[in-house]
């Protein structure tokens, strides 16, 4: 699953559209312009909801070797990425919030 938006990887930054988020059963990837970040997902710890200032985002929590750790990818629909994440079995903030209201 595919989705277009913007990105933050330690400084440097990209707007909508110039970042594309893809969710795979093996890894993630965030392309900005000619450039692609890939995180396996053995090295993904979850993705967690972001607010910046004006806007909604996903930071993703790795310890890919070699990649900045501050990432984050900015969408108009969040929630669904966290949603495909899941189905891919990703760890999601909204994962753990439910686990813990439905013990």
């Amino acid at each position: 699953m595919t989705f277009k938006g913007g990105a933050l990887i330690g400084f440097f930054s990209a707007t909508w559209p110039f970042a594309t988020l893809t969710v795979s059963s093996d890894f993630i990837s965030i392309k900005v312009f000619f450039i692609e970040y890939l995180f396996t997902k053995d090295h993904i710890y979850s993705l967690d909801s972001y607010s910046g200032l004006f806007s909604r985002g996903i930071k993703l929590i790795h310890d890919e070797p070699g990649l900045n750790m501050n990432v984050i990818f900015w969408s108009f629909s969040s929630e669904r990425v966290l949603e495909e994440a899941r189905k891919f079995g990703y760890n999601t903030n909204a994962a753990q919030q439910d686990a813990a209201a439905n013990p």
